[in-house]
C-alpha cells in the first residue's frame, strides 16, 4: 500500500528533486514537516533535452537550505537514444499537445498509449538508486513526486502514458525499498492520487510563492522559455491558472500558451 504522508519531525527525507513543479512541492513538504537540515535533495542527470532543470533544483535546494547532491546516469540510456523523445539525441519529437490527445492517436494507431517521452523505466531506476543513497544519509524516507495526471489510462488500454507512475507501479516499488531495507527505508507518495493543479495547490499549503513556482522547471524542450505546448507544461499552465496566476504572467513565463486555453 503507498505510503502518502510524513509524520512532523520522524527522522530524515531525500526527495528525488527534478527541478519540476511537483518535486519542488514535496522539498517544501519536508522541509516543513522535518527541518532543512533533515532533508536531502538528488536531482539526475540522464541525457534529458532539458537537463536545465537541474539547475532549478538546486536553485530551490540553495533556497530552502537543503542537502543537494546531482547525480549522472546518463550512460544508463546512451545505448538507444531514441528510446525517448526526451533523450538528447533523439530522433524522436516532444508531442506538443495534451496527454489526452497523445494517447488517443495512440489508440487510433493499434498503438499501447505510452507517451513518446516515456524513458524505459526510468523512475523505478531513481528510486533504486535513491534508496541506496538513503540509507548513506541515514534517510528513513524517500519521497517520490508521480501524480494521477501522469498515470492517467484511456479506455480500451491498461497501459498508462508513464507506466512507472501508476499506483501499482508504486505499490510494487514501496515493497521492493521496504523489503530491500529490512524496514530503513520507507518510499513516500504523497501526490500519487493528485491532479497537476492538486499538487500546484499542494505547494502553496506547503508554502510556495507564485516566484517559486516561477523557479520550476517541467517543460520537456531544453529552451529559453518554457515552450507552453507540450504535455506537462499544459498541465502546469492548468495548475498556475488555477492558484492565480494571469494571462500576463503566463505569457511572461512561457514562449507560447495553448490555443484552448480558457483564461
Amino acid at each position: 500500500m503507498i505510503k502518502e504522508t510524513l509524520e512532523k519531525g520522524s527522522g530524515r527525507a531525500l526527495v528525488l528533486s527534478s527541478g519540476g513543479m511537483d518535486s519542488t512541492t514535496l522539498l517544501y513538504y519536508a522541509v516543513n514537516l522535518l527541518g532543512a537540515k533533515n532533508v536531502v535533495a538528488a536531482c539526475t542527470y540522464y541525457g534529458q533535452k532539458h537537463a536545465k532543470e537541474i539547475e532549478y533544483s538546486r536553485y530551490q535546494s540553495q533556497k530552502l537550505g537543503v542537502e543537494f547532491h546531482e547525480i549522472d546516469l546518463s550512460s544508463v540510456f546512451s545505448f538507444n537514444k531514441d528510446s525517448s523523445a526526451l533523450l538528447s539525441g533523439s530522433h524522436k519529437e516532444i508531442d506538443h499537445i495534451s496527454y489526452d490527445q497523445q494517447m488517443e492517436e495512440k489508440l487510433k494507431e493499434g498503438k499501447a498509449p505510452i507517451s513518446n517521452a516515456y524513458v524505459p523505466f526510468r523512475n523505478g531506476l531513481f528510486i533504486s538508486y535513491a534508496t541506496a543513497l538513503a540509507m548513506q544519509f541515514h534517510c528513513q524516507y524517500v519521497l517520490y513526486g508521480a501524480h494521477s495526471d501522469d498515470a492517467m489510462k484511456k479506455k480500451g488500454s491498461e497501459i498508462a502514458a508513464y507506466p512507472d507512475c501508476t499506483k501499482k507501479f508504486i505499490d510494487a516499488m514501496s515493497n521492493a525499498v521496504f523489503e530491500g531495507t529490512a524496514g530503513e527505508v520507507q518510499l513516500i507518495a504523497p501526490l500519487w492520487n493528485k491532479t497537476k493543479t492538486e499538487v500546484a495547490q499542494f505547494g502553496v499549503a506547503n508554502g510556495m510563492t507564485k516566484d517559486d513556482f516561477k523557479h520550476t522547471w517541467s517543460c520537456y524542450e531544453g529552451k529559453d522559455k518554457p515552450c507552453g505546448i507540450c504535455g506537462t507544461d499544459r498541465d502546469s499552465i492548468k495548475a498556475e491558472i488555477a492558484i492565480g496566476f494571469t494571462r500576463k504572467e503566463l505569457e511572461e513565463e512561457y514562449a507560447q500558451l495553448p490555443d484552448d486555453l480558457d483564461i
